[in-house]
């Protein structure tokens, strides 16, 4: 037993280092004029990278506001959705179920080249191309393989008997739901509304394909930025974009838990 908690700690401790090794890089590197080799640290300080983010391209503020509501309505369908969709994998039989659980698994087994083509010329067809409502559709599809099988398998092993509990005693679907359901899957839920959300915030291809640079998104804007070989501007950037992720899940997970806490205070 000692040895495999020893094995165990060494996995997570080289995990958070592939992890965090990489993040402090990249903070040092936003802080730093120049960072040539074989030099063991910067030359200077430098706010030169923040600097272009906050102050020189006040457009990159912009766009980060506006993907971060673009991500989080892609999120929220891409939960729900993924949501229903476990519900009726878990619980219930119906022809063509196993064909429709492999179905909803291809946005992530087809190139993300051959996806976004694929459903570009629908969209185009439809009108919705170069558009914000293309752009939340695509990024919905994409993160629904992601939602369902973090929703189904958790679903799958809380079962129905609480809820058919709860029915028993006088409760109504909605309330069984609302009541007993969500609390219980609460961690799932942020687990899969956080998954959603980075994919979508960080997805480049399918948003400059659908989008047709018309629409741009952080990634498509920090892209080039980040290519262009400048380590400052690139740390200060992808900074900027950790640290408004992590903000969004910490809200997420803080609404959350204050309304399942006033759902199950209300119901006591």
């Amino acid at each position: 037993m000692t040895n495999k908690n020893s094995i165990f700690k060494l996995v997570m401790a080289l995990a958070a280092a592939c992890i965090l090794i990489p993040v402090i890089l990249m903070a040092v590197c936003a802080f730093t004029s120049r960072w040539q080799w074989p030099d063991l640290l910067g030359e200077s300080f430098s706010l030169r990278g923040f600097e272009e983010v906050f102050i020189n391209n006040v457009q990159s503020f912009r766009i980060l506001i506006s993907s971060v509501f673009i991500s989080m309505a892609a999120a929220l369908f891409a939960t729900i959705i993924g949501y229903m969709s476990a519900q009726a994998f878990s619980m219930y039989d119906f022809p063509l179920k196993k064909w429709l659980h492999f179905g909803s698994m291809l946005p992530i087994i087809i190139p993300s080249s051959v996806f976004a083509m694929g459903i570009h010329v629908y969209f185009i067809k439809w009108g919705i191309n170069d558009s914000i409502t293309g752009i939340l559709i695509g990024h919905v599809l994409y993160c629904l393989p992601y939602t369902v099988n973090i929703l189904g398998d958790s679903r799958e092993a809380l079962g129905n008997k609480y809820e058919q509990q709860a029915m028993m005693l006088g409760c109504n679907s909605f309330m069984a739901f609302f009541h007993i359901t969500l609390p219980l899957m609460i961690p799932s839920v942020i687990s899969a509304f956080s998954m959603a959300y980075i994919i979508s915030f960080s997805q480049y291809f399918i948003t400059m394909l659908l989008g047709g640079g018309v629409v741009k998104t952080y990634a498509v804007f920090v892209f080039p930025l980040i290519s262009a070989g400048d380590r400052t501007i690139a740390g200060a950037y992808t900074l900027v974009f950790l640290l408004s992720s992590l903000l969004i899940f910490i809200l997420f997970e803080g609404v959350i838990k204050f309304i399942v806490k006033k759902i199950v205070s209300a119901e006591t």
